[in-house]
């Protein structure tokens, strides 16, 4: 309110108001300041207990709501009053996700205290807001506890994104870590014969999957040198968010960059163990071979003793070359390795992040990369994620991958239709309009509604038919620039080639009837009868 009162010109507000100080006055000066927020407050009927009420939720905006109307058929927007377009559109993403909902339900009601003065909390009864029926038309405000970065300044909607689903994370942790604290000290005190608590939790009583959010994944990382073929294994990296690269050209398909990320990767001038214990070891033996002296011969026979027990027992270690082997790290050797992450376990929610930022070759600075990208409607994410190996008659029909840094970890094209679909659909787009440094996020998304709050020009044949009936609930895409709300068609979301984040939802696969179940359908209805 200050800075709306500093920043009016006094002299347009004592126009509309004509109550302001005469500058004759003598105490004009320390009177402007006050005549110019109570000529405000006349301005827009602000007053007395109506100043008091909108205090705790920030004056400004009431103003807004003053000022701007409401659509009654729209879905609920989240004003903007900090320059928080990039909370609003990620906030909204994750209100598209069903999974994302259930999710915070299950865990407030795992975890009571949640719900109070939490971030899991502020998120879920923030969700339900905007997927209320009852909320259309309303501009809604994001709580205080989800405004975990300052939006004063620009800032990246990824980054909030990463950071609000961190401190969902932790405050679920907490919550679990004090339940087995407490299932602990029940344990103890039923082995000492002591009461039980009843108001505490039993860690026996929770059920793990809970704690497993839907937007987390598992990737499976491989490093290994394509010189002598040695990988230390797969290491299982969780995410929540795939950052997927953007090149330089003008058009791109998410696919495309897909297949770039999880592509193999090439990497020059890298140290590996397994190459300086081999070389060590032809050196050795050369210079075995080529000993004069006894000294020297039961010298080198024990080094290189030390060198292969080393390599049969894959011990690379860094002290085993360094004090064991005795190779110091500037003699190790150099050489090309391979790097590849693939998706392991699929999120339910799936949620893709095109990274825009590319470095200025001639100042340094960052620049927004301005390529298009398009992107499905359904998105099967079965050529990026682990699959079987069926050129190997013995991994046939059994989970496994290529450990040869020289060949990928992906399936074959050929491989694929003996794979599983890992279907996703299409919840929310957030696009970003502007340069890097600044300019404005607009999410894109799916809303439930009825036929009753819509208009039957968007029904169609069919869903006038059903509204003649009954009212039925059905989804549409909406445009939310904060809380500018306003319909689009498919067509238009799939269109949005500046598009920065993507928001999937896994789609459940029919399970295939058993085989009593398929005997049990073709039978006639006498022998149903009859057997039953």
């Amino acid at each position: 309110w200050n800075c709306v009162v500093y920043i009016i010109p006094a002299r347009l507000i004592f126009s509309m108001d004509n109550s302001g100080p005469r500058q004759d006055d003598s105490e004009y000066a320390q009177r402007r300041y006050t005549a110019k927020s109570d000529g405000l407050k006349r301005i827009f009927g602000l007053k007395g207990n109506i100043m008091k009420g909108m205090q705790g939720d920030n004056t400004l905006r009431g103003i807004g709501m003053l000022l701007k109307g409401t659509k009654p058929n729209t879905p609920p927007g989240l004003g903007n009053y900090d320059n928080s377009c990039y909370q609003n559109s990620v906030i909204q993403g994750l209100a598209a996700l069903p999974s994302m909902k259930a999710f915070l339900s299950a865990i407030t009601i795992q975890f009571p205290n949640l719900l109070a003065d939490s971030t899991n909390g502020a998120l879920y009864d923030t969700i339900n807001k905007l997927n209320d029926p009852t909320n259309h038309g309303q501009r809604l405000w994001t709580p205080s506890k989800l405004k975990s970065m300052s939006s004063w300044m620009q800032q990246d909607a990824q980054e909030y994104f990463s950071k609000l689903l961190d401190d969902v994370d932790k405050e679920i942790i907490r919550s679990a870590s004090s339940i087995n604290r407490r299932s602990g000290i029940e344990a103890v005190s039923k082995e000492r014969g002591l009461a039980p608590n009843d108001e505490k939790i039993s860690a026996k009583g929770m059920d793990r999957d809970l704690l497993q959010n839907p937007l987390d994944g598992l990737l499976a990382q491989r490093v290994g040198c394509t010189r002598c073929g040695y990988s230390e294994g797969l290491s299982m990296i969780p995410f929540n968010c795939l950052t997927v690269p953007l090149g330089r050209d003008y058009l791109y398909d998410i696919r495309d960059c897909l297949v770039e990320y999880t592509d193999l990767e090439l990497i020059e001038g890298v140290e590996c163990v397994k190459c300086t214990l081999l070389k060590t070891e032809e050196s050795l033996d050369r210079l075995l071979s080529n000993a004069t002296s006894e000294n020297l011969r039961n010298s080198v026979q024990n080094r290189l003793k030390t060198v292969r027990e080393a390599l049969d027992e894959e011990d690379f270690a860094d002290n085993t070359l360094v004090k064991n082997c005795q190779i110091p790290k500037k003699n190790w050797i150099s050489s090309q390795k391979s790097r590849q992450a693939v998706v392991a376990r699929p999120p339910k929610s799936l949620v893709i992040h095109v990274n825009r930022s590319v470095f200025d070759e001639y100042t340094g600075a960052q620049m927004k990369n301005n390529a298009q990208v398009q992107f499905p409607k359904t998105l099967d994410m079965r050529p990026w994620c682990l699959g079987k190996d069926l050129q190997s008659t013995e991994k046939k029909n059994v989970e496994g991958w290529s450990m040869d840094p020289t060949e990928s970890m992906l399936p074959s094209d050929e491989s694929l239709d003996g794979l599983s679909k890992v279907p996703y659909e299409l919840r929310a787009v957030v696009t970003h309009f502007g340069r890097h440094e600044n300019g404005h996020y607009v999410c894109y998304r799916k809303h439930p509604l009825t036929t009753i709050e819509l208009k039957e020009s968007d029904l169609g044949d069919e869903g006038l038919e059903k509204k003649s009936k009954e009212p039925y609930q059905t989804e549409r895409w909406w445009r939310l620039s904060d809380d500018d709300v306003s319909p689009v068609t498919e067509q238009d979301v799939l269109a949005r080639g500046n598009v920065f984040m993507l928001f999937y939802e896994q789609i459940p696969l029919l399970t295939k009837p058993t085989e009593a179940e398929t005997e049990t359908a073709q039978l006639p209805n006498d022998d149903l009868v009859s057997s039953s």
